[in-house]
């Protein structure tokens, strides 16, 4: 798109006022971004451009119904242009009002056609080998890790499927997940992600591969066909024998790992609520809450017990369920830690952020049935923000339900 990689300017254009337009989107003062943008659709120029940018404002702004036929606008007059970017947003914001297959094909169309942004388009071309499009069985399908662990938790649920309709499944994930995937699927075979990762080092031949974040696609997945046969992620028992003290207690976690990039950090943060937030939810009973943080988040716990490994270079995923495996509830901010929770059918409390959402929690619409649970896990309860960085309201409900 034109507005990509261009220079400041100040001479009235067209260009230029989108240029702003950009700049005004990244700073966050969307009223003035759109005001700017409406100027620009009057002018009936670069209007690919123009379109885009007015779906990108409204998503940010919780409206994605109008965000879609913005975006809708965009694709079709950017045939020109590289749409695998639009398509991308646009995908995000048919999540965000539930309209999943829609947007898993969005998705898909999306990382398929990019050739210049990594994160899209590196899984495709990972192999030379074809991709899995549901071609019929016998075959050796290579499903590999993609995205963050909360979505490989979310998505390995489709890994018996494909055995059930006669293939032979291999997955290939992270070391932090390998024992409790096996555990889980005995009948995938579950391996360590390439010593070369993304690399192909020492793994055994396939038919076809896919990364797993497209296996809803391949199913035809909506909003209500979204497979549940109950837990599917289960914990290690010996494990579960190990955290036996911590039996009938409260897990929580409060914060999402920190990464490097500046967008990660903004991100990581509107997620995430610091320790000292916690206490009123804590002081209902400090001796029932146990800490499923992990990270540099974990040093601000001085209340809680914190009985995983100390040492995070030995802290599996295989230890983390199986302490989630002994509690009763699981209080969690949208990471790893709720989506694991959820796979295991653990009741699970969400203090969900009201920045841009997933394909797992949606974004809050009048009378859907999503705005208080997800369509992914049944024994979840969402506690969302109703004005963006306010966790006082969520923490003063969760605190109400507490004492019930």
């Amino acid at each position: 798109m034109t507005v990509s990689g261009v220079v400041e300017t100040n001479d009235g254009s067209t260009f230029s006022l989108l240029t702003e337009v950009t700049r005004l989107l990244d700073a966050e003062r969307y009223e003035e971004a759109e005001s700017l943008c409406d100027e620009v659709i009057l002018r009936n120029d670069l209007l690919a451009d123009a379109f885009y940018l007015k779906a990108a404002i409204l998503s940010r702004c919780d409206r994605h119904e109008e965000a879609v036929d913005y975006y809708k606008q965009a694709l079709e007059h950017c045939r020109c242009y590289d749409t695998s970017i639009v398509k991308y947003y646009f995908a995000l914001s048919l999540f965000s009002i539930g309209k999943h297959r829609e947007g898993w094909q969005s998705l898909f169309m999306s990382r398929i056609e990019n050739e210049t942004f990594a994160p899209l388009h590196k899984s495709f071309r990972r192999f030379a080998k074809q991709l899995f499009v549901m071609q019929p069985p016998p075959a050796i399908i290579h499903i590999h890790v993609d995205g963050g662990d909360g979505d490989n938790f979310a998505l390995m649920r489709y890994l018996p499927l494909l055995v059930e309709k006669g293939y032979t499944v291999r997955f290939e994930t992270n070391d932090r997940m390998v024992k409790l995937a096996q555990n889980s699927f005995p009948t995938v075979e579950v391996v360590p992600c390439a010593s070369d990762f993304p690399g192909s080092s020492g793994l055994k031949d396939f038919d076809y591969h896919l990364p797993i974040v497209d296996l809803p696609f391949m199913f035809k997945t909506d909003i209500d066909t979204i497979p549940w046969n109950g837990p599917y992620i289960k914990a290690n028992p010996e494990l579960v024998e190990k955290y036996k003290s911590q039996k009938g207690k409260i897990g929580i976690c409060w914060s999402t790992g920190v990464k490097t990039a500046d967008w990660h950090k903004k991100s990581s943060g509107r997620k995430s609520l610091l320790f000292d937030q916690l206490k009123p939810i804590i002081d209902v009973n400090p001796s029932k809450f146990v800490c499923l943080q992990a990270g540099p988040a974990r040093l601000d716990n001085n209340r809680i017990i914190d009985c995983l490994p100390k040492d995070e270079r030995h802290l599996t995923w295989a230890e983390t369920a199986a302490l989630i495996e002994n509690l009763d509830l699981v209080i969690s901010i949208d990471t790893s830690i709720a989506h694991l929770a959820g796979a295991m059918g653990k009741p699970t409390w969400l203090m969900m952020h009201k920045y841009l959402t997933s394909w797992q929690f949606m974004a809050e619409c009048p009378g859907a049935s999503w705005n208080t649970s997800s369509p992914w896990y049944p024994t979840m309860r969402i506690f969302r923000q109703k004005v963006r960085g306010d966790w006082g309201s969520i923490v003063t409900d969760i605190v109400g339900e507490l004492k019930l």
